[in-house]
């Protein structure tokens, strides 16, 4: 009991350090809650990859509904925010020559959309 108490108190002061902006294997940390955000808002999350290698895609351009654009990172991940609540329309993802993908988006719930985009001809 004493080394499980000893071990919860360690944890709980790493955590009181706070989250770090690092970016690891593609990951980011969740971004902390903003006042300015409003209940019905909504963000997509995701990873480019390549269709034929399934290798994650780096300096892929990602453009949303409204005008909205992303380029995906270390790991093929990316991240837009800002949506509101039944927004719909298309993700596409272009990279290099000619590769696309094309994600048709049905009405937007509230919260966190995540999804992959494999990128072919």
């Amino acid at each position: 009991m004493k080394y499980l108490l000893m071990a919860t108190m360690c944890l709980l002061a790493a955590c009181a350090q706070g989250k770090t902006d690092e970016v690891q294997a593609g990951w980011s940390n969740e971004p902390t809650p903003s006042l300015s955000r409003t209940e019905n808002e909504v963000s997509i999350v995701g990873h480019v990859l390549d269709r034929r290698t399934g290798e994650p895609v780096t300096g892929a351009r990602i453009e949303a509904p409204g005008g909205r654009t992303a380029v995906s990172g270390t790991g093929g991940y990316f991240e837009i925010t800002g949506f509101v609540e039944g927004e719909s329309g298309h993700l596409v993802a272009t990279w290099g020559q000619g590769l696309r993908a094309d994600l048709q988006l049905r009405a937007l719930r509230p919260g966190r959309l995540e999804v992959v985009l494999h990128l072919g001809q």
